[in-house]
């Protein structure tokens, strides 16, 4: 869509518009006619005359809003690439939920509330953090580098944010310290699991901010952990505690940064103590008694896909690159989102969910195209809602390595596990492994653990299942391609990453059985020239609930989206469909291949419309049916001419290039493009 269309699509969802290049108004008032003071964000229309009008000046690059009573929007930008406008937003994360979420080209955030009548604000909330009231304006997505990631309308502020914004000047980043009664209580929700990590957070930061030294805090937090009713393996609590009591140094290290405090170098001097943890030996070993019925009463496994993927666990996809991960994890999050798995192969029908998909190295655009082709070569036309945060700014992380130790970014990961809240989603993809962490060696089972805890918390926190892409180790040239299939060490790097997969996957080109040696050295053969790659096989490695299912065989197949685009999508098949494509293409039917040949000489690459230039290129290849005509010399698609134009809805593999007919609302399309 043009900048035009975009602006457009905003101005008619209820915000006036007007056009920007590099954040300043592209119009002067000399050129519109207007007053000093009466252009600028002033200009912003909802006619669409008035938008089409502004926005056909040449620097029309940017989609821009104002904020404030004229749009009734309050925007809270945070520079969240900075460490004061990170820490700002995790200190007032419970403030800002409900609010509409728009990331910016610099890797900022813009939080966005309906503005509250009457009310004024200063300009600022902290150094870090602009408030954008009356008098402001924001780049809206359609913008490039803009993109909405909670789409929702904006709701009114809390009247704590209000208080918050409203306080003349920066506001202070120093958390405040907790009175002995206030830390009294916060260590007796942790003690009765009634509250963990907010209490370990208030803690730590409470501690820091006396300058107690950073080694005292962690044996201080681990001992009140120690005595927690969590730490019991039987109760409900228990995972969520394993995961809070491992991550007492990065919350204690985030703490002291926060404070500006450099307890991280302060010698102890003496042990810090509170009256109410008791300084005894580590907690004894608790075993849970099988016997016992209610040791054992534990909870139905809760599923997202019954029997293969249940909610709460870590699922790991392994494959070589260019196999058609993505494309895979298109057809599962289509399925998901209309709980129609047969389409995935996979016999069972279930409750659909919303999907949240987070591509480090795919654009939120390439996506829905991908979805949008699955979607309409199976005839899906109601999902879920599948949210996409794409790389367009610069992709998520979750780990990074700092002063050489790998460290969890926590406030990404309770965005994250927002977000996930916040839709209802019980899929989250992260798409791939690699790409999840900075400066992370995926080779070193520490590195690999901390992604592990990411991991565990985040299912903790959402009960959503985490599907995650992951490549292979290198292939031997001496291999065949689909080395791997099946095997547990088709996941590249440290054992870890395979060991710590409820479920695992791998997806690698199909290949007949090997007792079949004549098919297999047919297939080996042909496997290039005739592009036998596209079919390929998911085969389950590791189910730690339910039974492993069978492999399923799949195509990559192209569907026509939008004007004359082919998006290849991944379709259930079948080893006998594939076999029968290697008859095919080892020349038991040469004839397709002879009219193939005819249509890339005569038309040549690209995309050809209408069943007459098709049928005129090719009437004169021997066994080409006849075909009657129209009064106004058009040929009738019917008979022999309806066959063979079926049959070439299948793709035909000649000199490198694809050649395939789709129907569209009517018209035959011929596709012909190199491979």
């Amino acid at each position: 869509m043009t900048i035009l269309e975009l602006a457009l699509a905003v101005a008619e969802s209820g915000y006036p518009v007007f056009p920007t290049a590099d954040k300043i108004p592209v119009w002067s008032n000399q050129k519109l006619g207007l007053d000093v003071g009466s252009g600028g964000f002033k200009i912003a229309t909802r006619d669409p005359e008035e938008v089409t009008r502004l926005f056909k000046h040449p620097r029309a690059t940017e989609i821009a809003v104002p904020t404030g009573k004229v749009s009734n929007l309050l925007c809270v930008d945070a520079d969240t690439y900075k460490p004061g406008g990170q820490r700002w937003v995790t200190q007032h994360r419970d403030l800002l939920r409900g609010a509409r979420i728009h990331t910016t080209r610099s890797g900022g955030t813009h939080y966005l509330f309906a503005h509250p009548e009457g009310a004024s604000f200063p300009d600022k909330a902290d150094p870090a953090v602009d408030i954008k009231s009356d008098g402001g304006f924001i780049c809206w997505p359609g913008t490039p580098g803009y993109q909405c990631l909670v789409d929702i309308a904006p709701t009114a502020p809390s009247p704590k944010l209000v208080a918050l914004l409203s306080n003349k000047g920066p506001a202070s980043n120093m958390p405040k310290s907790t009175t002995a009664a206030e830390t009294e209580n916060l260590e007796q929700q942790i003690i009765s699991a009634s509250s963990l990590y907010p209490s370990l957070r208030s803690l730590s930061l409470s501690l820091a901010n006396f300058a107690v030294p950073y080694g005292d805090i962690q044996t201080y937090l681990r001992k009140l952990m120690d005595q927690s009713v969590a730490a019991n393996p039987g109760h409900p609590r228990h995972r969520d505690w394993l995961v809070r009591r491992k991550a007492i140094p990065q919350l204690v290290a985030s703490a002291v940064r926060k404070t500006s405090i450099d307890a991280l170098s302060t010698p102890s001097k003496g042990t810090w103590e509170s009256p109410h943890v008791e300084d005894d030996l580590p907690p004894p070993i608790i075993t849970v008694d099988a016997s016992n019925d209610a040791d054992c009463d534990t909870p139905p496994i809760e599923w997202v896909l019954p029997g293969v993927l249940p909610k709460g666990s870590t699922c790991g996809l392994a494959g070589a690159s260019s196999v058609g991960k993505t494309r895979w994890l298109t057809a599962l999050a289509v399925t998901a989102a209309t709980g129609d798995y047969p389409l995935l192969g996979f016999d069972i029908s279930a409750e659909p969910t919303p999907v949240l998909w987070i591509a480090n190295e795919e654009r939120a655009s390439d996506l829905l195209r991908r979805i949008r082709a699955f979607a309409r070569a199976h005839g899906v036309e109601e999902w879920c809602k599948i949210r996409i945060a794409g790389k367009e700014n610069g992709g998520v992380k979750i780990a990074r390595t700092k002063y050489q130790n790998v460290q969890l970014v926590q406030s990404r990961l309770d965005e994250i596990a927002d977000l996930v809240k916040d839709s209802g989603s019980f899929l989250l993809i992260l798409d791939p492994y690699v790409s999840l962490a900075t400066g992370v060696n995926e080779n070193s089972a520490e590195s690999v653990s901390v992604l592990r805890d990411a991991f565990n918390y985040l299912t903790q926190e959402t009960d959503a299942i985490i599907v995650f892409a992951h490549h292979t180790p290198k292939r031997d040239t001496t291999k065949k391609p689909h080395w791997y299939s099946g095997m547990e060490t088709a996941f590249r790097g440290s054992s870890d990453i395979y060991a710590q997969l409820d479920v695992g996957f791998t997806l690698a080109p199909w290949f007949p059985p090997a007792d079949d040696e004549e098919a297999s050295d047919r297939w080996q053969k042909e496997y290039r020239s005739s592009q036998l790659s596209r079919f390929i096989e998911l085969v389950p490695v590791k189910m730690r609930e339910g039974i492993l299912p069978q492999p399923v065989v799949y195509e990559i197949a192209s569907q026509q989206v939008g004007a004359g685009d082919s998006i290849g999508y991944c379709r259930l098949s079948s080893p006998e469909a594939a076999l029968a494509a290697l008859d095919t293409h080892a020349g038991n039917d040469l004839f397709l291949f002879t009219v193939g040949g005819a249509l890339l000489d005569r038309l040549g690459p690209g995309v050809h419309s209408g069943a007459s230039l098709i049928y005129d290129a090719i009437k004169d290849v021997p066994g080409v049916p006849a075909a009657s005509m129209t009064s106004n010399g058009y040929i009738r698609v019917q008979r022999g001419v309806a066959k063979l134009f079926g049959e070439l809805q299948t793709p035909v593999f000649v000199r490198r290039h694809e050649i395939f007919l789709q129907p569209n609302e009517g018209v035959w399309n011929l596709h012909i493009r190199k491979t």
